[in-house]
């Protein structure tokens, strides 16, 4: 609520003295900025290249800088939600049945004997997506009296088991509602942000402009200047 306050005040600001500078926007609004994506990262954010932003006018040759050389995606694989929640637990590949061994089975053991060692079974074949580890299958049985297992249900066809996986993950995460106001918040402090060096109220309450003409930017460890302007956490 204050940064929002703080915000409203600083884009008033212009109406009552000077504009405000882009360093009163960065000083009240980086903190909450920073904590935001700290926690959901963003689907895509440009490296600040030690130029003030503010001096650069929106402009097709802008617009291809930004999408073609300084764009970056996937910085929300590296949020903390992500790492510690949503991407670090199991997520479902395909299911399989058939007749899996007991644990009392024994190698050596005559055909005729292994049929009294299998049971009917399901499979759950599972990924986690920032461990890469999967689930072993189990041993099923191989017996002229039971069919080979058969897959019932595949998640992903045609895709491999980690990519099956971290679609899943993705679309659990940008759809989870702590993500979804985070990230929310994240948006509406950047498209708030304003200011620059000049003087001149340019704002990012456009997508072209979001979070790419002022400040605040945050700390990203990924850019050769160490920082970054998170871009669509919606």
């Amino acid at each position: 609520m204050l940064v929002g306050l703080g915000a409203t005040f600083l884009l008033a600001k212009g109406e009552v003295t000077a504009p405000a500078h882009w360093a009163m926007f960065h000083n009240w609004l980086q903190p909450a900025v920073q904590t935001n994506y700290n926690l959901i990262g963003a689907d895509q954010h440009e490296c600040w290249d030690g130029f003030n932003p503010g001096h650069l006018q929106d402009s097709p040759e802008r617009n291809f800088d930004y999408l073609v050389v300084k764009a970056r995606l996937g910085k929300w694989k590296n949020s903390r939600l992500y790492n510690e929640w949503i991407g670090n637990r199991n997520y479902r590949t395909y299911k399989k049945e058939g007749f899996v061994r007991l644990p009392s089975f024994l190698p050596g053991v005559p055909e005729e004997l292994q049929e009294n060692m299998c049971v009917a079974g399901t499979y759950h074949h599972k990924c986690n997506p920032v461990s890469g580890a999967c689930t072993s299958e189990p041993t099923w049985c191989t017996t002229k009296k039971f069919p080979a297992p058969r897959i019932t249900l595949r998640i992903c066809p045609n895709v491999s088991d980690m990519n099956c996986v971290r679609g899943q993950a993705r679309d659990t995460f940008w759809t989870d509602p702590i993500v979804q106001l985070v990230g929310t918040s994240m948006d509406q402090i950047m498209r708030r942000s304003g200011g620059n060096a000049s003087g001149n109220p340019d704002f990012n309450d456009l997508f072209l402009l979001h979070g790419r003409v002022v400040d605040p930017r945050v700390n990203e460890p990924s850019c050769p200047s160490g920082f970054a302007y998170p871009q669509q956490p919606l």
